[in-house]
């Protein structure tokens, strides 16, 4: 990678280890080793060192599970990440219910962690089961209570469309998330991809218009509950939106590390290598997307419509030099009250947030 021109503000640590591999999961991952983790967290921070005069306004560690690293290696890693550290920086570590402990949560505390987001997935015990995650029900309890003597902002996922679930335990995990009372709520669709188990296993994902059924009830239930429904799959009380997670959206720069990691900067997107063997032996670079003005505009778009902030059309003009008020597709959607024009900024219809990809293609191809 060639030294960097501009100013990114946001840094993602990849951290691909997990002590059982969940049933749903596709992200980069391996099972924890403690001798490998060592040999990759050494590696890590060679990373890192590049970036020692750099100050992050957020810092998110994600996984895999951050938090199955011993304490050695965390300590080691969370040294120098709050060393980077922007003063108000949103600092995010991710975490399964079964990997987080009081000794964790004081260390995460001692070098200023300030957010957390974990893996409840659902209540039902044997859903759990099923999906291949350690946790019970009695544990989200626990362990949740625990965290909140550290953290207040507390981010919790929530997974839908399971073919083996019944509408019921949807709506009983759904009470029982809120009275939890967390910041923010992550809702995520089962998606049965290749090289899974579920996919291994021939597993089927429920029809269209039962996955939009369930989606609308969460939305309703959620914005009922004091939720705002900022992101097409995210949800925040008292304005404790994920910082880091709006970078993306917003299209803005930010550095990427560790396996399998993304950057967007200079025009550039770029991904390190997934094979822990390459990475160990200090390769770095697996794959390079050079953008122009055409590739950023369509990437503006298509992120910034996944929420409720939208797009800004005098932005698109004076960045991109296209005027998409003249835009056929823009003006039927316009028409039909599929988009939503509010001065210079155009929004997805809340009626047609589950199907923005649709609205978004629409759009780009006039």
């Amino acid at each position: 990678m060639t030294k960097i021109r501009s100013n990114p503000q946001s840094l993602y640590i990849h951290i691909p280890f997990c002590k059982t591999f969940c049933k749903y999961c596709d992200f980069c991952k391996y099972f924890y080793d403690e001798k490998i983790s060592n040999l990759y967290i050494n590696q890590l921070l060679i990373d890192l060192d590049k970036y020692k005069n750099y100050k992050f306004k957020t810092i998110y560690i994600g996984g895999g599970t951050p938090t199955s690293l011993n304490l050695y290696n965390l300590n080691r890693l969370l040294k120098v990440l709050t060393k980077l550290r922007k003063n108000g920086c949103e600092f995010t570590i991710e975490s399964t219910i079964s990997d987080i402990d009081e000794v964790k949560l004081s260390l995460l505390k001692k070098y200023r962690v300030n957010r957390i987001s974990l893996g409840v997935q659902s209540f039902d015990n044997h859903n759990l089961t099923i999906m291949g995650i350690r946790h019970k029900e009695e544990d989200i309890y626990n362990k949740i209570k625990l965290v909140k003597k550290y953290f207040k902002n507390i981010n919790l996922d929530l997974m839908y469309g399971m073919p083996f679930s019944k509408e019921k335990i949807l709506k009983s995990d759904l009470n029982k998330l809120v009275k939890l009372n967390p910041t923010h709520i992550s809702i995520y669709s089962l998606i049965i991809e290749e090289n899974t188990k579920f996919y291994l296993m021939n597993l089927k994902t429920i029809n269209d218009d039962e996955l939009r059924k369930q989606y609308d009830y969460i939305v309703k239930f959620l914005n009922k509950n004091g939720y705002k429904h900022y992101e097409i799959s995210n949800f925040s009380k008292c304005n404790k939106y994920s910082r880091h997670n709006l970078t993306y959206w917003k299209n803005n720069e930010y550095i990427g590390l560790g396996l399998g990691a993304s950057s967007y900067v200079d025009k550039q997107r770029f991904k390190m290598t997934p094979n822990m063997i390459k990475y160990l032996k200090g390769e770095r670079i697996f794959e390079v997307e050079n953008l122009y003005n055409k590739d950023i505009f369509e990437y503006y778009v298509m992120l910034g419509l996944r929420t409720k902030y939208g797009i800004d059309l005098n932005y698109i003009k004076k960045n991109y030099g296209i005027n998409l008020i003249k835009n056929n597709s823009f003006k039927e959607l316009l028409k039909n009250n599929i988009i939503i024009k509010k001065g210079h900024k155009i929004t997805v219809s809340p009626d047609y947030f589950y199907v923005q990809d649709e609205v978004v293609i629409k759009l780009l191809n006039n």
